[in-house]
């Protein structure tokens, strides 16, 4: 089991007049069965609070990764309805299969089709695959939200004190 070290860096809440991001580690594998090579993760969440009138439209989002070169990460964002909290990870809640580039260490999370935001509050679940020795190399580092890659609301939020997620073991 992995413990989470209570810093900055591994949970951060930025806030702007109109919008907040809350991204929170998680390490919650969805398939313990050791059937396959590789590990299945919910990896964090991420909660966008609006405090505007008008709808929130995001198309993409990227995570740059601080840490040890990784080779390969198979990486997903999936809708959280509040009622499914437990269950999100299915078909009909995937936004986004993301795309790892090895060369800039970097996931980009180019959503299937527009998200458009009206409640106050939507809830994210990062969703990870991976090998042993990956797993070795995310608990060296930590991922950090790239604000140009969000909303100008959301770029807002992050700029000066950056979202970042991190899974380093006590």
């Amino acid at each position: 089991m992995i413990s989470f070290i209570n810093s900055e860096i591994l949970q951060a809440k930025k806030e702007h007049a109109h919008c907040s991001m809350d991204m929170t580690p998680q390490w919650h594998e969805l398939d313990t069965s050791n059937r396959f090579d590789s590990k299945w993760v919910i990896a964090g969440t991420l909660s966008i609070k609006k405090r505007m009138v008008h709808t929130l439209r995001i198309e993409s989002m990227t995570l740059a990764w601080h840490g040890p070169e990784i080779t390969n990460l198979k990486c997903s964002l999936f809708k959280m309805p509040y009622e499914k909290i437990d269950t999100f990870a299915t078909d009909e809640n995937l936004i986004s299969q993301g795309t790892w580039s090895k060369k800039y260490q970097r996931i980009h999370l180019k959503f299937t089709t527009p998200e458009y935001i009206n409640d106050p509050v939507a809830f994210y679940g990062l969703v990870m695959t991976f090998d042993t020795a990956t797993e070795q190399l995310l608990k060296q580092g930590y991922f950090e939200m790239v604000p140009d890659s969000l909303p100008d609301q959301l770029q807002k939020s992050v700029q000066g004190s950056p979202l970042k997620l991190s899974f380093i073991e006590r």
